[in-house]
């Protein structure tokens, strides 16, 4: 997710120390696990990549503001009771803006995957054109260590789905690295991760400094990572019929945020497979995501430095099987079956994400829900009965 988003490995397993422990605390949903995930990383990539390098320091100092702003937007709407916006919000631009994500995910990863080094500025067509255009300076080493993770990770989900695949993938690909030394021959390494617990930094000066470049990124991150959030409890709760305070939530998702700021994290939501995997595992309270954070800090502690000989190529798999998982063709499906309103939505949030500023694909397709939703209900449909 770090990579995702244009930040070092580690501000990644920070962001899911803290953050999640503090989403768990003072959230309402006693499944919902917060932290890093896809679209939220994707959102924070498209907010920074303008105003500093990727990856540079000032882009992680950013990061870190970016995070602050999110969290107090997130905090703020919680106390002033705006949880019943979320009614008007069609889950389809969710399901619109993942899928577009995934593509423009998997475009930027493809480089990674075969050892080029291309240019992933400009459009998603642009991009596809600079790899084709390459094609013929492909790191053979590379692509192999690729295809040797989304393979074993499809083979593991089939035959023993209930093992952590990637977690597998990355190991093997780790250990082939290790065994043949395969950096000498050209493999790009992710390096090593310090083994360190998050470090406290104040991003208070930067976020001041930079307030008018990120608020328009963090209103779309709020908003989206909210959205995302309350969709992943409301799932669950329908299951567990516990009863949510969204206003806590979206309290509990701000002060998050505002954790991961302070403590060298980046901007978070709720996360589905993390919370899905915490459900389906037994938990009945928030304090099964409290020990998750705190496992978390103990990996770091512990195996930190195994990270060193994971090549990038085996990261770029991983997250072509992530993109993948993110097109959900069963929920798009049941979105054009039922009603020409969500379909729109949809399609609009898509076509916005791979052809314009992400950020304004958010707002069109929030802006498109809120707008089909009131035409419909302003025009309700009256039955006389004698």
């Amino acid at each position: 997710f770090a990579l995702i988003a244009g930040l070092p490995v580690q501000i990644g397993l920070y962001a899911s120390i803290l953050p999640t422990i503090i989403g768990c605390l003072w959230g309402s949903s006693a499944h919902l696990i917060t932290g890093p995930t896809t679209a939220v990383s994707f959102l924070v990539l498209a907010a920074l990549n303008q105003l500093a390098e990727p990856g540079s320091p000032h882009y992680v100092e950013l990061a870190f503001a970016l995070s602050l702003v999110v969290g107090l937007i997130q905090a703020g709407m919680g106390i002033v009771r705006l949880g019943v916006f979320l009614n008007f919000i069609s889950h389809s631009v969710i399901l619109g803006f993942s899928a577009g994500a995934a593509v423009l995910i998997a475009l930027e990863q493809l480089p990674n995957i075969m050892g080029l080094q291309v240019s992933k500025k400009g459009p998603a067509i642009a991009m596809l054109l600079n790899v084709v255009g390459d094609l013929n300076k492909v790191h053979l080493i590379t692509l192999l260590l690729g295809a040797l993770t989304i393979f074993v990770i499809v083979l593991l989900k089939k035959l023993r789905p209930a093992w952590p695949g990637m977690l597998i993938a990355m190991i093997v690909a780790g250990g082939a690295v290790g065994l043949f030394d395969l950096s000498a021959r050209g493999v790009a390494l992710v390096g090593s991760i310090p083994r360190s617990l998050p470090p406290f930094h104040s991003p208070v000066t930067v976020a001041i400094e930079n307030f008018t470049d990120l608020v328009p990124g963090a209103l779309t991150i709020a908003l989206l990572g909210l959205v995302e959030a309350v969709s992943i409890a409301q799932a669950i709760a329908k299951q567990t019929r516990q009863r949510l305070n969204i206003n806590q939530e979206f309290i509990g998702q701000g002060f998050s945020n505002i954790g991961a700021a302070f403590f060298s994290g980046y901007p978070g939501s709720g996360s589905f497979i993390r919370s899905a995997v915490n459900f389906r595992s037994g938990a009945r309270s928030p304090m099964s995501g409290v020990i998750a954070g705190l496992t978390v800090a103990v990996i770091v502690l512990l195996a930190a430095p195994l990270a060193g000989s994971l090549p990038r190529a085996t990261l770029a798999g991983v997250l072509l099987l992530v993109a993948v998982d993110m097109i959900h063709i069963e929920d798009i499906r049941r979105v054009f079956r039922s009603t020409r309103n969500d379909a729109a939505v949809l399609t609009v949030t898509f076509l916005g994400t791979l052809l314009m500023n992400i950020e304004f694909a958010v707002y069109a397709g929030v802006l498109l829900s809120i707008g089909l939703h009131l035409k419909t209900a302003s025009h309700p449909r009256i039955y006389s009965t004698v």
